[in-house]
């Protein structure tokens, strides 16, 4: 008997949030994750392409802020790299709209 087995990984980022502090998404940050050993980082940048965020803890998020103060309202970039459990590193980038 032959048993093959397909291991899932899975890196799910918000498309949008709104740091109010309603308590409903005021976190930008990984909603979910399968298959993940390490998370590298995370980074948010913004139009002009600046940092203005970065973590390598996966239960961390960008709470909107830039140097101490409220981001503008807009689009953002992120990127992430991570280790799965089988030491493959991933990569995946996307936008996240900021809301408030």
């Amino acid at each position: 008997m032959t048993v093959n087995v397909d291991v899932l990984t899975l890196l799910a980022f918000p498309t949008a949030f709104s740091p109010n502090g309603n308590g409903v998404n005021d976190f930008a940050a990984l909603i979910k994750w399968l298959n993940i050993e390490k998370l590298v980082f995370l980074t948010i940048y913004n139009r002009w392409g600046e940092e203005i965020f970065r973590t390598d803890e996966l239960t961390v998020g960008w709470d909107g802020t830039s140097k101490g103060m409220d981001a503008e309202i807009g689009i953002y970039m992120w990127y992430i790299r991570a280790v799965t459990k089988d030491q493959e590193t991933i990569s995946r980038q996307g936008n996240i709209t900021l809301i408030r």
